[in-house]
């Protein structure tokens, strides 16, 4: 009997694992295991410097934390998207399910994304030159008065009209209708991390990772990436989002990928309809959880495998959805008319 199916999470640029918690939640109600990383640079471990090197080391470590038979998915977000695309063009893990790659439909080489790398770096520059002037005018700001004296300016005592005593009207103490204490179902305090951001004290990483990142990323081609995965492939993006303006390029390069469009999200489809995705992420896992891996090809996978009674165009297509619906599965046709209205 095959292992059970296990996700492996990469998340985007300036971010941390902490955006996947969503899907992690409804693998766990599905009863599946998952692991989201931290890339270096990012979440916690903002010291380090990304590089491709780093980034797949950490993936081999994520692998490794699995059993050797446990068949794994590998999901990731716009920079986490292009990494899992590299990483299993590259290192071929034998046990690379599938990929799902979201927010990632624009090549790495061309030039948007070099003239990206190249706004990046002036920014970087920039905060660098003047980060400490801003940083001495917060603490400027910040300084109290001191306490142990009052200013020059401030009377030497309250003026004689002042009264000696609170009016007789004042209330010696609360109403007795006032509550004694907070109701038991108040919250004690609010959650130490919002879901998908870095906790508050935790240093945010700056922009010198998102120069190394594309620096990183200009030395790769995601259509190139895209050809050499040997195993099913599902790019998945948001209505919105500013890098799926070559998804019909990416669709010619690898006609046996599913292109998913999430109606109504951006960029970051995971935490902007997040019921949405998770609905193509379940499908997607129990489509590669229906038959032994090895046994099936990427159109098998996605033409006869049952998902809850369903096929897979089903699936995403009647699967009912608050925030957005998820209307396309896998047609080129159908993605270059999509397209077509966006460029």
């Amino acid at each position: 009997m095959p292992e059970p199916l296990a996700v492996v999470f990469v998340h985007g640029t300036r971010t941390s694992s902490g955006i996947w918690d969503s899907q992690r939640s409804a693998l766990a109600a599905a009863g599946l295991d998952s692991l989201a990383i931290d890339l270096p640079g990012h979440g916690t471990d903002v010291t380090s410097r990304f590089t491709l090197d780093s980034a797949f080391a950490r993936l081999d470590q994520a692998f490794a934390s699995f059993s050797p038979q446990t068949p794994i998915l590998l999901v990731g977000l716009s920079l986490g998207g292009y990494i899992a695309l590299a990483y299993a063009a590259q290192r071929h893990p034998a046990r690379l399910a599938g990929v799902l790659a979201a927010g990632c439909a624009a090549e790495t080489s061309d030039k948007p994304l070099r003239a990206y790398r190249d706004v990046a770096s002036a920014i970087d520059r920039a905060g660098k030159r003047i980060g400490p002037h801003l940083r001495q005018v917060r603490r400027s700001l910040r300084r109290p008065t001191a306490p142990d004296r009052l200013p020059s300016t401030a009377p030497a005592r309250l003026p004689s009209t002042a009264p000696a005593r609170l009016p007789a009207t004042a209330p010696a103490r609360l109403p007795s209708t006032a509550p004694a204490r907070l109701p038991a179902t108040a919250p004690a305090r609010l959650p130490a991390t919002a879901p998908g951001r870095l906790p508050a004290t935790a240093p945010r990483p700056d922009w010198q990772v998102v120069t190394d990142m594309l620096t990183a990323l200009a030395g790769t081609s995601a259509i190139d990436s895209l050809r050499a995965v040997d195993c099913p492939v599902w790019l998945v993006n948001g209505q919105h989002c500013h890098l799926r303006f070559e998804l019909r390029r990416f669709m010619r390069a690898r006609p046996d990928a599913q292109a998913v469009t999430i109606a109504g999200a951006g960029h970051d489809v995971n935490t902007d309809a997040p019921r949405a995705f998770n609905t193509v992420m379940l499908g997607v896992a129990a489509q590669l959880s229906a038959k032994p891996v090895a046994e099936a090809t990427a159109a098998e996978t996605v033409a006869k495998a049952p998902v809850a009674e369903a096929t897979a165009a089903e699936t995403v297509t009647k699967a009912p959805v608050a925030e957005a619906t998820a209307a396309e599965t896998g047609s080129l046709d159908r993605a270059r008319e999509r397209d077509a209205n966006h460029d």
